[in-house]
């Protein structure tokens, strides 16, 4: 019974000492001001950097980084590709939306125009002068514009 009290003392020691060591300490607002800055430095770099130096120097990033950090990257690629996926699908079915929708504006608007332009016929051949609905003043030989004559040579 002691071994087992004194093993547990022992292993609970042992347990608590590799929890301390483990835990990381959190940010102080100056840790995470000096990271943002690093950042800022690294990008501004980057951005002086010709593509083929940018390229060489992620590759140097990403092979000094810990494998799970590189797989965190990887899967990070690939989601990001995903949604780059749906957002080319999502535009392609609103340019879908959007082009049937005009078909029809046209189509209500070509019948609009038909059913008026037959209107005016049924009204011409009902030996209506006035040309149906409209009823301007048109001479043969004149084009009416606002009650002012205009010959026609």
């Amino acid at each position: 019974m002691k071994r087992v009290t004194t093993l547990l003392v022992v292993l609970g020691g042992l347990t608590l000492g590799l929890a301390e060591v483990t835990t990381v300490p959190p940010e102080t607002p100056v840790q995470t001001q000096e990271r943002v800055q690093q950042m800022n430095e690294m990008k501004e770099k980057m951005m002086q950097m010709s593509p083929e130096e940018r390229e060489a120097a992620m590759a140097e990033m990403q092979a000094s980084m810990p494998k799970e950090m590189q797989e965190k990257m990887q899967n990070g690629q690939e989601m990001g590709e995903q949604k780059k996926t749906q957002m080319r699908e999502h535009a392609t079915e609103m340019q879908m939306e959007h082009s049937n929708e005009m078909a029809q504006h046209q189509n209500m608007n070509q019948q609009q125009a038909g059913k008026q332009f037959e209107g005016e016929m049924q009204g011409n051949m009902q030996g209506n002068p006035q040309g149906g609905q409209h009823g301007g003043n048109v001479d043969s030989g004149s084009i009416n514009f606002g009650g002012k004559g205009m010959q026609n040579h």
